[in-house]
């Protein structure tokens, strides 16, 4: 069988070494003191030793049954006997007898300045064998103890190896100086070379086989106690490693590679560089052995840790490394449990460093502050000193009900084994005081007297969050007033007062009126500063015990308690009224606005909180209605008037769909050639109960219900429909103009693609289609809007303004988004005459739409006059009662018909003298 190094373990090698050993070491004419046998599995003799005198020791031997070795001592003969099992040829163990007697061991031993070998007893560290001269007891008590077959430093200059045997009782350790360990690389013993002897049998074969190198007996015990051996010719650059080595990295013997190279590639990249410092200090003489912890590339290409220990065998003359050798030892198991253990610290140490919490040590009876850590010195602002010399109620703010009475009453109660946990007002040594939470507990620290630990957190953030988060959850941000949450809480509190006091209390619910449009039109931070300034205002015309609040948005509550009469609440309203109706005036910009004012009474109108603020909102809404600025006083008929808001709600859901629903069409008319272009689309509603529905009852409704959605997807899918029809049957390009709710465009981001693909479907192209929109729309600036007005605008689906000018307007949408026309309301049209304001204003918005290249269409024309003045005005388009009244969807069409035949004065309205000016168009006034 190979050996470790490649060599043939025959017997006559083996018996060869044994001869020319004891050659070496014999006195001629001496009688021989060594004798070796072999013996196969069977018990026969294979070969031995030619020493007669100990041929009977040497040849009775059981079959090689035994794998454990085997040490004895004859005292009798004075001789000591070793046994253990060897491959001596392919497939075949045998049994390898050693006998040597006792007094030969003592010559054997070895003693010299550089090199000392002992035998000593295992139990008290006595030699029996060697020489132990200027070796303390204390040192051989150390040898005793060493770990076995380990090469151990003992100083800078010595080294030790200690191998037991343990069959024996005896311990074998041999002192090394450390320049001498490593010498003569070159010669190896057959025995280790069978790679096969463990380290008890090797250091005890020390005793009887003189090794003939220093090298070996290093190399034989670091193989025989587990390391595994490596060796480097410096010179050539050529590894060699120990089977036990290449086991442990899981490599055959052809794949570790023995250059240089291929050692220094197996390191790992982020060790490479200190494994390598650390091997050419050693090699320079800058360290006295080479000792490095890294990774290599084990055989299944997994990095694995490992720590690499060895010295400079041979230098030459100029001292130079000639070879060197060495030991691998696998830590991997041992780093990831330091990597463990030092993660597990790292979390440790970061979350106790994160809690900051101080503790003190404090005297059980006197309660005097004993000890510190550093983090009670940075919380509290005192030294160390200064804190010892503080009682513990030293450290508190004093005041009731965190003085020191109250602290010494805990503090006796932890002392008796209750824990104690509670939040403290403490006080630092610059007399801030803050928040703390305390912990206090009985403990027995080591052989000291009970005390008491106190462990001390800084709460003071949290404690002001708590504050901040109360005040959000209970006041408005903005104005500083209570929220709805804290308005209920103080109403409730209210009733339960005027109900033992027997006095009435009032709830006043105020809207600031138009404040949307402002807010709108100026922006959101000039309506901040309104709602602000408004609060201001309320506040100034109460009393201090009354509770005013922000109850949402534009919206402000009130209550007046303890009023000798329920009337007494109507001076407070109108000086309310007053003070809004006064103008704003917020960074440069004068604003109006006003109020309108709920009132309801408790007991007379409601007897818990909810319904009184119900009914105050409905009579809010009721001045609303009412014309704003104003107070309404809450009615019981209010309470059915909600309840009609409610069931038509779900009517209007019902009929959504149903033929209820229809569309009239209005004429508008060109006012220069007087031909009919377009119409606009009028929904009606036909209750099955209540008859026709106006729309000024039911859309803002739908609105505030988002009932419009469903509601205007069919307003303008029935309108496409129809115009289509029109056209099919008279051939004109016919167009009409559906109205569209604001609510529409911010519930809907896609109303654009739902619309023009259904157009697409239809066959019906953009231009036949306009939208109306009102200015608020664009006020509001959503983001979307402008994208899905550009998005009609591609489609060729026109987009007019209805109702302009009649709210808080800024021109600046009209460049911002794509608008083709303008349509002047009603209310600029139903006064006008020739030098009036309004006619002014009418000149002015068709001068600025043309400046603009938009078209301009009024609305709500009664009279022949308004007809003529907005004529000649340069107003492009006009409808209104008197050219038509909005016709149900057959009459317009006859009326298409018939001015498609010819018949141009036939329409509702026709004027006499008007004749038929173009194109088959029908014309009217």
């Amino acid at each position: 069988m190979s050996g470790r190094y490649g060599l043939n373990a025959n017997i006559g090698a083996i018996e060869a070494a044994f001869d020319a050993d004891r050659a070496r070491h014999a006195t001629p004419g001496a009688p021989a003191t060594l004798a070796i046998a072999l013996h196969d599995e069977q018990g026969e003799l294979v070969a031995r030793s030619a020493v007669p005198a100990l041929q009977d020791e040497v040849h009775h031997l059981p079959p090689a049954t035994a794998q454990a070795p085997q040490i004895r001592i004859d005292h009798a003969a004075g001789r000591l006997v070793t046994t253990v099992t060897v491959p001596y040829k392919e497939g075949h163990a045998g049994m390898l007898v050693t006998v040597v007697e006792l007094s030969t061991l003592a010559r054997k031993l070895v003693s010299s300045p550089a090199y000392r070998e002992l035998l000593l007893h295992g139990d008290d560290a006595q030699p029996l064998l060697g020489t132990a001269d200027g070796l303390e007891p204390a040192l051989l008590a150390r040898l005793a103890r060493l770990p076995a077959g380990q090469l151990t430093a003992l100083d800078a200059r010595l080294l030790a190896i200690r191998s037991p045997l343990p069959e024996a009782g005896l311990c074998v350790v041999s002192l090394v100086a450390a320049e001498e360990v490593y010498h003569d690389l070159t010669s190896r013993t057959l025995l280790y070379a069978a790679g096969v002897v463990p380290v008890a049998l090797l250091l005890g074969a020390l005793l009887y086989v003189r090794m003939r190198n220093r090298t070996e007996r290093l190399q034989i015990a670091l193989e025989g106690g587990g390391e595994c051996v490596w060796e480097w010719d410096v010179q050539r650059g050529r590894w060699g490693y120990s089977e036990r080595w290449l086991k442990m990295l899981g490599m055959g013997a052809g794949q570790a590679g023995t250059t240089t190279q291929a050692w220094e590639q197996r390191l790992h990249p982020e060790d490479r560089a200190a494994a390598l410092k650390a091997l050419h200090d050693h090699l320079d003489g800058q360290l006295p052995t080479y000792d490095s912890e890294h990774r290599v590339l084990d055989g299944a290409g997994h990095w694995r840790w490992v720590r690499d220990s060895g010295m400079v065998a041979r230098r030459d003359s100029r001292g130079q490394a000639l070879a060197m050798i060495g030991s691998s030892s696998d830590i991997d198991a041992r780093k990831r449990i330091e990597a463990s253990l030092q993660a597990s610290e790292q979390r440790f140490r970061t979350i106790y460093d994160g809690i900051g919490e101080a503790l003190f040590i404090v005297d059980i009876n006197s309660l005097q502050v004993i000890d510190g850590n550093q983090r009670t010195v940075e919380m509290f602002g005192h030294d160390l000193p200064a804190l010892r010399c503080l009682p513990l109620s030293g450290l508190s703010a004093g005041t009731p009900p965190h003085d020191a009475l109250a602290l010494a009453r805990r503090s006796a109660q932890a002392a008796e084994g209750l824990p104690q946990v509670f939040e403290w007002r403490a006080r630092a040594a610059n007399g801030r005081e803050f928040w703390v939470d305390m912990s206090m507990r009985r403990a027995q620290l080591g052989e000291c007297e009970d005390r008491l630990l106190v462990l001390v957190r800084d709460i003071s953030d949290r404690k002001q969050s708590e504050e901040t988060i109360w005040r959000q959850a209970n006041f408005d941000g903005l104005t500083g007033l209570p929220n709805r949450r804290m308005f209920h809480a103080r109403l409730e509190s209210e009733i339960h007062r005027s109900r033992r006091s027997g006095l009435p209390l009032a709830v006043l619910f105020l809207d600031l009126d138009r404040f949307k449009e402002i807010n709108d039109t100026l922006g959101h931070h000039i309506g901040d500063v309104l709602l602000l300034e408004a609060a201001r205002r309320i506040g100034r015309c109460v009393r201090q015990c009354d509770v005013v609040a922000r109850f949402g948005g534009d919206e402000f509550t009130v209550v007046l308690p303890d009023l000798p009469q329920a009337a007494d609440a109507d001076r407070v309203v109108q000086d309310i009224l007053a003070a809004l109706n006064e103008p704003f005036r917020l960074e440069g910009e004068l604003v109006y606005t006003s109020g309108s004012v709920g009132i309801a009474v408790h007991p007379a109108d409601a007897a818990d909180a909810d319904t009184l603020l119900k009914h105050a909102d409905q009579a809010m809404y009721a001045a609303k209605a009412a014309g704003r600025n104003r107070a309404v006083r809450f009615v019981p008929a209010m309470v059915s008037a909600s309840h009609s808001k409610l069931r038509l709600t779900s009517e209007l859901r019902a009929a959504i769909g149903s033929p209820q629903f229809r569309l009239v069409y209005q004429p508008i008319v060109d006012l220069a050639s007087g031909r009919l272009l377009k119409a606009e689309a009028l929904l009606r509603w036909q209750h099955p109960q209540h008859g026709p529905m106006s729309p000024a009852d039911f859309i803002p409704v739908a609105e505030d219900t988002g009932l419009i959605v469903a509601l205007g997807d069919w307003v303008f899918r029935e309108a496409a429909r129809q115009v289509l029809a029109w056209r099919e049957a008279t051939g004109l390009p016919l167009s009409v103009s559906v109205n569209v709710s604001p609510v529409q465009f911010r519930a809907c981001d896609q109303l654009h693609l739902q619309w023009t693909r259904y157009l697409q479907e239809i066959g019906l192209p953009g231009a036949a289609i306009t939208l109306e929109i009102t200015e608020s729309l664009l006020l509001e600036g959503h983001a979307g809007v402008a994208a899905q007005l550009a998005a009609f605008r591609e489609a060729g689906v026109r987009v007019a303004i209805d109702d302009f000018g009649t709210g808080y307007s800024s021109l600046s949408y009209l460049k911002k988004f794509p608008i083709d026309g303008l349509k002047i309301d009603q209310s600029f049209v139903r006064n006008l005459a020739p030098q009036s304001e309004d006619m002014t204003l009418c000149e002015a918005i068709i001068a600025l739409a043309h400046k603009l290249q938009l078209g301009v269409t009024a609305e709500g024309v009664e009279t022949a006059l308004q007809q003529r003045l907005l004529a000649d005005a340069g107003c492009d388009e006009a409808q209104g009662y008197w050219l038509s009244r909005p016709l149900e969807a057959a009459d317009f069409g006859a009326l298409l018909l018939r001015g498609h035949s010819g018949c141009a004065n036939s329409g509702i309205g026709a004027d006499e003298g008007s004749a038929g000016t173009g194109a088959g168009m029908p014309t009217l006034k």
